[in-house]
């Protein structure tokens, strides 16, 4: 079940509340892997005669419309491999494409291996490969900004290496980014990717993604020249009352703006609310949201800034 609520305006008390209104019923899915411009990706498995055990496919699917659309299976030689699908948008030829990655495990680290590109709309949906030339796999997190993908990996021959590798939609080529010259602390597990104003940011608390009571700080960085691995740091530190209203562990959920920082509650069973923290008033609002009470216990995927788009897949 996919259910969204109205992003809150001109907070300025200590706690609001919204309501959440049920979008969509998708078939059971295993992973859901993010929502670009109102379509996102998820997991199925399946059967499929004369072959064993389930087998794992991805689905595009358009809350606004109740639509999904699986995807053509990739078949592989690779035995005990692993395959990852991402799905971005291009503003610019106004297309959504859908990257697949293979990984195969060699000398104890996955390691890409065969990457594909599907590109949604054309009458028959078909896989064309593309060189990746930069060994590594991918930590599962991903955004999409301006016709771009990034997602964090390491290296697939350093796996003390952590860097951002970027997909350009449009030319369908790879490149990567390290960090050169800032914290050792680029670790692809502890960071939560936002789109800081068109630009890649990179947010965490100097407890990594996870936020307590007792933490004293966020560290924003963001891209400013991918080619030179240029990056900007920015450390935004909390009030001392913080402590006071995050009483439960808290995961960065994302951003929203420029100084708007939203978190939500790390265990299954406390989702009914999330906090926003403004980097710039140093507020701290708890927003409850109502209608989600059938999910407590069960985990809940939060993603920010959803928008309607109500093209048919």
């Amino acid at each position: 079940m996919l259910s969204s609520a109205p992003q809150p305006q001109d907070l300025e008390g200590n706690s609001y509340a919204v309501a959440a209104n049920d979008l969509a019923s998708f078939s059971t899915y295993s992973s859901f892997y993010g929502c670009t411009n109102g379509f996102f990706l998820y997991y199925d498995q399946r059967f499929f005669e004369g072959l064993k055990g389930l087998v794992t496919l991805a689905v595009i699917g358009n809350p606004s419309t109740g639509q999904s659309l699986t995807l053509p299976r990739l078949k592989s030689k690779m035995r005990n491999g692993r395959t990852t699908y991402l799905l971005g948008y291009d503003p610019i030829s106004k297309e959504f494409k859908v990257l697949s990655s293979a990984y195969q495990w060699v000398k104890n680290v996955w390691i890409s291996v065969d990457c594909h590109v599907l590109t949604l709309g054309t009458r028959r949906l078909s896989w064309r490969k593309v060189q990746c030339c930069i060994p590594h796999w991918h930590s599962g997190k991903c955004i999409c900004i301006c016709g771009v993908l990034y997602y964090l990996t390491v290296s697939g021959t350093d796996v003390s290496d952590p860097m951002v590798v970027c997909f350009d939609l449009r030319t369908e080529k790879f490149s990567c980014v390290k960090f050169v010259g800032i914290s050792s602390k680029a670790k692809p597990a502890s960071q939560t990717l936002v789109n800081f104003d068109g630009k890649l940011g990179l947010l965490m608390s100097e407890n990594f993604n996870c936020v307590y009571g007792g933490s004293k700080s966020f560290e924003l960085w963001v891209l400013r020249d991918a080619a030179k691995h240029e990056w900007s740091v920015h450390v935004y530190m909390l009030p001392l009352l913080w402590g006071d209203v995050v009483t439960a562990t808290m995961c960065i959920a994302g951003m929203v703006g420029t100084n708007e920082i939203v978190l939500s509650a790390c265990k299954p069973d406390v989702h009914s609310y999330v906090i926003y923290y403004n980097v710039e008033s140093k507020t701290i609002t708890k927003v409850g949201v109502q209608g989600i009470e059938a999910f407590q216990g069960k985990y809940v995927d939060i993603g920010l800034n959803y928008v309607e788009n109500v093209k048919l897949l």
